[in-house]
């Protein structure tokens, strides 16, 4: 939620309708910023999505003072070349299959094969720039199979596949809006990655059970699902930093009783909505508990590594203690490093009202 100034120019927010992480509602609420709303993508595809691009864009090129370029609209002929390169290579297949008697038990094999490398030739390369994450890939493909099979052997209908993904994807961002919550965002990218993925692997096993059978079906479909969605999992390798280690010291009574009382966050990037922290102390450390729309819930311990430094076990995010030069403190600092900018919480009181 940033701030940019007094000579800065007008600030521009894009978001889509069905952004699972961030509520468009707090994005139109600002009135100092313009929000251009897509109406119909999600949080993994608001970076490609053309409403919100040529937004970027013209905003860009209007606080420059340029005019900006024509739309472009190749990306819809892409779209299209993509869709027809996998027809094409689901095609290719069948008919090596059928040139070839002897290919007829490979039939599923080389259709699923087939249209995989022509969605990675075609959408997954250098077009959304990701790499494939190959191990997920390995694991994914025997599981879809096994659970093809199951299905087979309990004579349930693929089409049943996908209805179930797109259920649980429903429920999950039904639960996801009621309470903000993480492991529902977490179920949620695990139900959206593969449904798309599922739903065009289950017309890939139809056309590749037709003229063989159902197990090479099923071997198409696991190909398929299994690879595309991982294909566009993992974004590109950069060098990285190991993270720090946080090693918990003793720390008086009185030091730590120091930190204990209210504090409260304004709205940022970290946290989207006013959150207040309540710190208190318990032996030989202190307790951490945030309310707010976006804090981790329930009280989480906060180990010192210093006399003003400390951190949260669960993730490894620091909490810094600004003192004043009476040794009072004043303020916090919340850090995840190189995660979200740093957050600042101002103490209101020196009490923590009974949390």
């Amino acid at each position: 939620m940033p701030v940019l100034g007094d000579h800065a120019p007008p600030l521009l927010f894009l978001a889509s309708r069905f952004e699972e992480g961030f509520p468009p509602a707090l994005l139109n609420a600002r009135t100092d910023a313009r929000s251009a709303i897509s109406p119909w993508c999600d949080h993994l595809l608001e970076a490609f999505d053309p409403v919100l691009v040529n937004a970027a864009v013209d905003a860009a090129c209007a606080a420059v003072h340029k005019t900006p370029p024509a739309h472009p609209t190749a990306w819809r002929w892409r779209l299209v070349g993509a869709a027809l390169a996998m027809l094409a290579a689901g095609n290719l297949a069948g008919c090596l299959t059928d040139l070839f008697p002897r290919l007829a038990r490979f039939r599923g094999l080389l259709i699923g094969v087939f249209m995989a490398v022509a969605f990675m030739l075609t959408l997954g390369g250098r077009w959304l720039d990701p790499t494939p994450h190959l191990r997920l890939q390995g694991i994914a493909m025997p599981v879809t199979f096994l659970l093809a099979i199951i299905v087979g052997r309990l004579r349930i209908q693929r089409w049943s596949l996908a209805a179930l993904g797109l259920l649980a994807m429903g429920v999950a961002v039904c639960w996801f809006k009621a309470g903000q919550s993480w492991p529902a965002f977490v179920f949620l990218v695990c139900t959206l990655l593969p449904a798309p993925a599922l739903i065009a692997g289950i017309v890939i096993g139809w056309f590749a059970a037709r003229r063989g059978s159902w197990l090479q079906g099923d071997i198409a479909m696991a190909i398929f699902v299994g690879f595309v969605p991982f294909q566009c999992l993992e974004l590109p390798r950069m060098a990285s930093q190991a993270p720090a280690s946080h090693r918990a010291i003793r720390l008086d009574a009185k030091l730590l009783d120091a930190c204990i009382g209210e504090y409260e966050i304004a709205p940022d990037n970290a946290f989207l909505t006013k959150t207040k922290v309540a710190i208190r102390r318990n032996g030989d450390h202190l307790i951490w508990q945030a309310f707010g729309e976006a804090a981790l819930p329930g009280p989480l311990d906060l180990y010192p590594e210093s006399e003003t430094n400390f951190f949260l076990k669960i993730n490894g995010a620091q909490v810094t203690f600004i003192k004043n030069d009476k040794g009072e403190v004043m303020a916090i600092v919340h850090r995840m490093a190189g995660l979200l900018p740093d957050s600042v919480g101002k103490k209101i009181t020196d009490r923590t009202a009974g949390y």
